[in-house]
C-alpha cells in the first residue's frame, strides 16, 4: 500500500512537470541523431517517460529504487553537460521537486513547487548526490 501511495504520487507529479516546456529535454530518451556521443558517456540513461513506464509495470520495489532513477536524471545531466549550464540547473530543480513531492505529502502541486523553487534561493543543487542508502546499511 505504501509503495502504491508513493508511485501514484510520483506519477501525478511527473504528469504535472512534463507540462513545463523547459523540462522537455528530460521527458523522452535523448535523440542519438542530435547527440551521438550521449550513449558513449551515459551508461544508464533515465528519463521521465521511462520512470512512468516502470511505475506502471510495478518495476520499483522500494522508494529508494524510485529515487535512484530520479537522481540518475541529474547525474546524467552533470556527466554530459558543461558545469553551470541551464540543463544542469533544470535537472537539479527537477530532482529536488520530485524528491520533495515524495518526502512531503503536504505539497499539493509539483508545478507550483517547481516554480517556487525556481524563484527562491533554496539550495537544491546537491539532491542528485544524496545518499539513498541508510547509514545503518551502508556497510552491506
Amino acid at each position: 500500500a505504501a509503495r502504491t501511495r508513493y508511485t501514484d504520487r510520483c506519477l501525478k507529479a511527473i504528469n504535472e512537470l512534463v507540462q513545463i516546456e523547459s523540462l522537455n529535454p528530460f521527458v523522452e530518451m535523448i535523440d542519438l541523431s542530435l547527440y551521438p556521443a550521449y550513449y558513449e558517456l551515459i551508461k544508464r540513461p533515465v528519463f521521465l517517460q521511462l520512470i512512468i513506464d516502470r511505475i506502471r509495470k510495478f518495476y520499483y520495489r522500494s522508494l529508494a529504487s524510485l529515487k535512484f532513477d530520479i537522481q540518475q536524471i541529474a547525474k546524467n545531466a552533470h556527466t554530459f553537460n558543461e558545469p553551470g549550464s541551464e540543463i544542469i540547473y533544470l535537472s537539479n530543480l527537477l530532482v529536488t521537486t520530485l524528491f520533495d513531492m515524495l518526502d512531503d505529502f503536504e505539497i499539493e502541486s509539483a508545478q507550483s513547487h517547481f516554480t517556487h523553487l525556481d524563484k527562491s534561493d533554496t539550495a537544491f543543487h546537491s539532491r542528485h548526490n544524496e545518499d539513498l542508502i541508510p547509514k545503518s546499511l551502508s556497510h552491506i
